[in-house]
């Protein structure tokens, strides 16, 4: 009978929450009109309506990124998203709101789902229930999880991509596997690395699979709807527009894009690169030393550079076999580089995690979870802690738990 009870009791409890939440969301991607009175935030606090009008700036043959949301803030992402966003953009924006929550809850349960399914095939040993893993997941990843939520984020998507793509892989389902991880690529570059690793392991169906769908995403399917003529318009905008200022801070500041993407200043990007330069160069804008950021730059690029190498060598052995333990554990050490080696790794960008946590509960990592909580904590209580990365040390201390195992 207590088997039963408690997993009832945590489903009700998230049942609850959800619907909360999803109150808030919708509330926040306001202001609407329904039934001849307004109804939502006036501060209209929410990165969905930049999908959405995105999306309808497809049905009206506009430019996707000069469509600008109520706020202000612009698309940023690939042609292809915005083709995906125009089913949305047909509804109004209280109902494609809600869509897109519940969709993004779905994805999240599906993550976590496939997440302790993973864990308990490697690690059969483990005692701990599965319904306890799932749960002391979605605690330690609850912060991210309600900031993407309540956001209307898009990274939430990105993390399930990149864990579907993993699941699918050892599941030895290649094509759905490689399509799940070119969606993650087209939506945030850094995906990129698990291509890499697939390639440095001669697992040669998997990369090819993932080609094919980057070929698809990028060049095919927005061409169907732009022509080949603006498809690569579009492609080179998104170049000089988004990709360029990310990688040329100083000629970025002048554009109202890099307050909105790559400000290092923003305390919820908790990249190696912000984190450190929020160290050396300045927490906010007052007490900033702009002379100091290119010594910040070339300190983040040095400890990328030990991050990538060490992992590169935990990643050494082995030939990814989908079904050795070994494998799961090196695909999580390159899903947490992801976050790190980003110069934009906000708070809900973290929802990656939820692999990696779920692998270090069933293998026992409890030090580094133990850290992790606490950073957490410090992070969302002690406002200078968030500045200075506590959230970036704690996912630290879990990697370097990956490092010490898998090697």
């Amino acid at each position: 009978m207590e088997n039963r009870i408690f997993p009832r009791i945590l489903v009700a409890v998230a049942v609850t929450l959800v619907i909360a939440l999803g109150v808030s969301t919708v509330y926040r991607s306001g202001p609407h009109q329904m039934f001849g009175r307004t109804f939502g935030s006036k501060v209209h606090r929410t990165d969905f309506t930049v999908y959405h009008e995105a999306g309808r700036a497809v049905l009206e043959c506009a430019n996707i990124y000069d469509a600008p949301s109520r706020r202000g803030w612009f698309y940023q992402y690939l042609p292809v998203g915005a083709v995906a966003m125009a089913p949305f953009a047909l509804l109004d924006v209280f109902w494609a709101s809600l869509l897109w929550y519940l969709l993004s809850v779905a994805a999240v349960v599906h993550a976590v789902r496939i997440s302790v399914r993973l864990a308990r095939q490697h690690f059969p040993e483990h005692k701990l229930a599965d319904h306890w893993v799932a749960a002391l997941v979605v605690l330690l990843l609850a912060w991210p999880t309600m900031s993407g939520l309540a956001r209307g984020q898009a990274s939430l998507l990105i993390s399930y991509l990149a864990i579907a793509a993993i699941w699918f892989y050892t599941q030895q389902r290649h094509w759905l596997a490689g399509l799940c991880l070119a969606g993650s690529i087209v939506l945030k570059v850094f995906p990129t690395l698990l291509l890499v690793y697939f390639v440095a392991k001669r697992r040669w169906l998997m990369a090819a699979a993932t080609c094919v769908w980057l070929f698809v995403l990028i060049i095919a399917a927005p061409s169907a709807v732009f022509g080949l003529r603006g498809n690569y318009n579009l492609l080179r905008q998104w170049v000089t527009t988004v990709a360029m200022p990310a990688n040329n801070p100083d000629k970025a500041t002048t554009d109202i894009r890099f307050e909105q993407m790559i400000n290092p200043r923003i305390h919820r990007n908790q990249s190696v690169q912000a984190v450190t330069i929020r160290w050396i160069a300045g927490r906010d804008k007052p007490d900033a030393v702009p002379a100091r950021e290119p010594l910040a730059r070339r300190v983040a690029l040095g400890v990328n550079f030990v991050l990538f190498a060490a992992s590169a060598w935990a990643c050494r052995r082995g030939t990814a076999a989908p079904d050795e333990r070994r494998t799961l554990m090196q695909l999580c050490l390159v899903s947490m580089l992801m976050l790190f080696l980003s110069p934009v790794t906000w708070v809900h960008n973290y929802t990656l995690l939820i692999l990696p946590l779920a692998v270090a509960l069933a293998a026992s990592f409890r030090i580094a979870l133990i850290l992790f909580a606490v950073c957490s904590v410090l992070a969302l209580t002690v406002p200078v802690c968030h500045a200075l990365g506590a959230f970036l040390a704690g996912a630290l201390a879990v990697w370097a738990a990956f490092i010490r195992r898998t090697e």
